[in-house]
């Protein structure tokens, strides 16, 4: 390379510096014609090919279209297998949940917030009728086909209390040579009280539990049933009147009880 530099610095230098710029200039000139000419044939070849592709794509008309129900087993078809249409749970458009049983007319809705109480025979949203209650279920039937929808929420039930891990270790629980024996302490003989009957102020923040279902009476004269049912209270003399969704129902006070239609609630 470096020989090939300096020869052509020894031409040149002969040819004279006028005449090495001006074949430079001519060089130059004759590489721009040349690009110039390759820069309007691909101008005019993109044209071409842009009018062609233009001209000769066009989007298929659609001759038929489908009716909406040909597409409902698209529909049905959830991302985890095929819906479930009747589903009992919470949230679901059409549910109707059992929130509660009281005496002859049973808590009925799809959430909390819109459950009404109905009584056999009653039509209920959906087009379903109330035909039985049951302890902790109803009994729905809508064209001729019956259905048993339970309470819902269900009371957890009690865990079993753990059973003790007995003791390897030998001799265990015996008391050892240099251990004395404690003596055993006399039990005081126990002192009856008297129950106290029950009132507003004993009430008050108390919480009761019948039928599978819990009520908690509130201080300020508000309740709860199942922890998601709004209701109001209020002690009449012997009798406890409860509010809940737009119905009336009293408990008898009974010393330090709640009865209700003869069957005694337990306090929790």
């Amino acid at each position: 390379m470096a020989e090939i530099a300096k020869q052509i610095l020894a031409r040149a230098r002969a040819l004279g510096l006028d005449r090495a710029l001006a074949l430079l200039f001519v060089a130059l000139a004759f590489l721009l014609v040349i690009q110039g000419c390759r820069f309007v044939a691909a101008a005019v070849s993109s044209r071409g090919l842009a009018d062609r592709v233009r001209s000769g794509i066009v989007a298929p008309e659609r001759t038929e279209r489908k009716a909406l129900n040909e597409y409902d087993p698209i529909m049905d078809k959830g991302l985890l297998g095929k819906r479930d249409k009747g589903g009992s749970g919470p949230g679901s458009a059409s549910a109707v949940n059992v929130f509660g049983i009281l005496g002859s007319k049973a808590l009925l809705g799809a959430s909390a917030n819109d459950a009404k109480l109905y009584s056999v025979g009653a039509d209920i949203p959906g087009g379903e009728k109330l035909v039985e209650i049951g302890n902790a279920e109803v009994v729905l039937e809508k064209d001729g086909k019956r259905r048993t929808v339970k309470v819902f929420p269900t009371s957890p039930s009690t865990p079993p209390a753990a059973s003790p891990v007995p003791d390897a270790r030998p001799n265990a629980g015996l008391p050892g040579p240099q251990e004395p024996v404690a003596a055993m302490p006399v039990a005081a003989a126990p002192v009856v009280i008297a129950p106290a009957t029950l009132n507003a102020q004993t009430l008050s923040g108390t919480s009761w539990q019948g039928g599978g279902h819990t009520v908690n009476f509130n201080a300020d004269g508000t309740m709860k049933v199942d922890g998601q049912v709004d209701g109001t209270w209020s002690v009449d003399g012997s009798k406890v009147k409860l509010s809940v969704a737009g119905e009336n129902v009293e408990l008898d006070i009974q010393g330090d009880t709640l009865i209700f239609q003869g069957q005694a609630l337990s306090r929790q």
